[in-house]
């Protein structure tokens, strides 16, 4: 991928998309962002991901290392790991 590509997060087990309003860990933030939907990849540089969530355009840009890998949904850790992929 490569800034100004259109990119989703999906489950690195089965490859399908992530849930809607699910979240995940970034420590460059320390904070859980939102990863569901569509995003707008703005840098990708020392191995850190800058992106715009189209669906959420009032949470700003979002940062995360790539090894950053554990999500949330709906409040409840869970340990399954996601990755960003170019949207199809």
């Amino acid at each position: 991928m490569k800034p100004g590509d259109l990119f989703e997060w999906a489950y690195n087990v089965d490859g399908s998309v992530v849930l809607r309003n699910e979240h995940t860990w970034s420590s460059v933030m320390k904070q859980w962002v939102p990863i569901g939907g569509i995003h707008l990849l703005i840098a990708l540089a020392d191995g850190i991901l800058t992106w715009l969530p189209l669906g959420a355009l009032d949470k700003g840009l979002l940062h995360m290392r790539e090894d950053d890998t554990r999500r949330s949904h709906e409040n409840a850790f869970l340990s399954k790991k996601v990755a960003p992929r170019a949207r199809r």
